[in-house]
């Protein structure tokens, strides 16, 4: 599955997260995150949840599910 992060990156850049800030908010490389957000490998349960907290999402189908069209 291929998903769309734009509304998530977008969502990060507003609240003043950059890629490299929000790896260390859960836990990884920057390069990870990169892969992660280019579905080259897929977040992890507590990374999406880390997500979702941090960014304060309430619709994770917006932000996190939505396949790219």
């Amino acid at each position: 599955m291929i998903f769309d992060f734009g509304k998530m990156l977008g969502l990060m850049k507003e609240k003043g997260y950059t890629q490299t800030s929000m790896a260390r908010v859960l836990g990884i490389t920057p390069a990870a995150f990169n892969r992660k957000v280019k579905c080259k490998s897929y977040f992890t349960q507590p990374e999406l949840k880390a997500l979702m907290l941090t960014l304060e999402i309430t619709d994770p189908n917006e932000y996190l599910f939505k396949l790219k069209s």
